[in-house]
Formats: structure tokens, C-alpha cells, sequence
């Protein structure tokens, strides 16, 4: 079965099939783009998301009417996250594209991560265009409760819809996603 794979996709390289990845590069910022974020970060409008999902998270076994619609939580053995969707009732869509930036950041700044990689895909369905920006980040000592940190800012159709992160558990550590959190909202 593996060498029929390979088949398939060695003979059909050069043509995108529905819903194949067009195009991947390096995650590049303007000089713009980061005055714009530095401006976003002075407005601390990060506080007031991380405070939100904050609350969230110690509300994740409430009842469901009690309960954000649009944060949810994954807490499993070896891998805790949590996934935003984009509101435009609460949010404006820089808040989204510059919370991904921040949180990466804070990660690297505070607790000694360092990026493995940093790259912008675009997705191609007949009826819309998928991008996803990703920070794959690595934390070298394994002195913090996460490991690994998968960072992913979603667009539908150049439309922000979402930011997942998603951390792989240190060995023999307790983890805290809600602390972890807290002290993003506080930064």
C-alpha cells in the first residue's frame, strides 16, 4: 500500500487535485506589518482576548449555556489546546492576526522557545481559498510544561476564521494550560 502511495503522488506532482496545497513559503513580514503590530500591542487589545479565553478555560466543565461559543478546549494525555473562532461582534480581524503574533512571541520571549518553523500555505477548493499561517516552536530545555507548541492562524477566502494552538506536554511535568494563559493575558 506505501508504494502505491508514493505512485500516486510522484506521478501527479506538477497537477493540483482539489483541495491540494498550491503553494508554501516562509512566513515573511513587511516593516508595515510590524509597526502596525507594535501599534496593536500598545493598545493591549491581547489582554482583553486572553482574558476572555482565560475565563473560558475555567469554565470548560460548566454547563453548556454558560460556556463560549466560540473558544473551545482539548485536554488529553499529551497534547492540551484550545481553538478561537473569529467574531466579528467581539473582534476585529488584526486582533486575530496580531494575537497570533503575540502569542508566539510571548512563548519565545518568556519561556525560551525558539521557532522551527514559520510558514504561510494557501489551499485551493473549487469554491473558496484556504490560508493558514503556522508557528511550529521548540523549547530546547524542556523546563516549561510544553514541549512543542503548534501555533496556526486560519483564513477562509482572505477572511480570518480562526487561531489554534495546540501543545505537545513536557515529560514528567503538570501542565496548566489556564495558567499558561493567564500569564499571556498579564505580559
Amino acid at each position: 500500500m506505501n508504494l502505491l502511495n508514493y505512485l500516486k503522488k510522484s506521478l501527479s506532482k506538477n497537477c493540483c487535485n482539489e483541495g491540494d496545497s498550491t503553494n508554501q513559503e516562509s512566513i515573511q513580514r513587511t516593516d508595515d506589518y510590524c509597526i502596525q503590530y507594535g501599534k496593536w500591542l500598545k493598545l493591549n487589545k491581547h489582554q482583553s482576548i486572553l482574558k476572555s479565553l482565560y475565563e473560558a478555560s475555567l469554565n470548560t466543565k460548566g454547563n453548556v449555556s454558560e460556556k463560549d461559543a466560540f473558544i473551545s478546549f482539548f485536554i488529553i494525555p499529551k497534547i492540551n489546546g484550545f481553538t478561537i473562532q473569529y467574531d466579528r461582534q467581539r473582534w476585529e480581524e488584526e486582533d486575530f492576526k496580531y494575537l497570533f503574533e503575540y502569542i508566539a512571541a510571548y512563548l519565545m520571549r518568556e519561556h525560551g522557545f525558539e521557532t522551527v518553523s514559520s510558514t504561510r500555505e494557501v489551499i485551493e477548493d473549487s469554491n473558496k481559498v484556504e490560508i493558514i499561517e503556522r508557528y511550529k516552536l521548540k523549547n530546547p530545555t524542556l523546563e516549561v510544561d510544553y514541549s512543542d507548541v503548534l501555533i496556526r492562524l486560519y483564513y477562509t477566502n482572505n477572511q480570518v476564521t480562526s487561531i489554534k494552538f495546540c501543545g505537545t506536554c513536557a515529560k514528567k511535568r503538570i501542565t496548566n494550560l489556564s495558567g499558561l494563559i493567564k500569564k499571556m493575558a498579564t505580559a
